[in-house]
């Protein structure tokens, strides 16, 4: 006897494909556009990694969620220029930006 892949009445199963993570020159695209959404992505995209970097330069005990705090409302006030390559390479708009928020944070 022959499987049947097909239960009646329901259609055939397509497997999802998985959706592409948008670049960060969109995600920064969008937020200068008003998009709030694009910006929790921002923070969630640079939060942990920019927080390592801060917790270096300032040891256990500084005040490094306040830093990076400030560097992210930096980012919500004026946020850097477009990385002139973005949108051929995306991973320059997410170097650039990960430099920008580095250097942000330590000054």
């Amino acid at each position: 006897m022959e499987k049947n892949p097909r239960v009646r009445g329901f259609p055939p199963f397509h497997a999802a494909q998985p959706m592409e993570a948008p670049t960060t020159a969109s995600l920064l695209e969008r937020w200068r556009d008003g998009d709030t959404d694009a910006f929790a992505a921002l923070i969630q995209r640079f939060e942990e990694p920019l927080l390592r970097h801060v917790r270096v330069l300032l040891g256990p005990r500084g005040s490094c969620e306040d830093v990076v705090q400030e560097t992210f409302l930096r980012l919500a006030k004026k946020p850097p220029a477009p990385h002139p390559d973005a949108n051929q390479d995306p991973s320059a708009g997410h170097g650039a930006l990960a430099a920008w928020l580095h250097r942000v944070a330590r000054n």
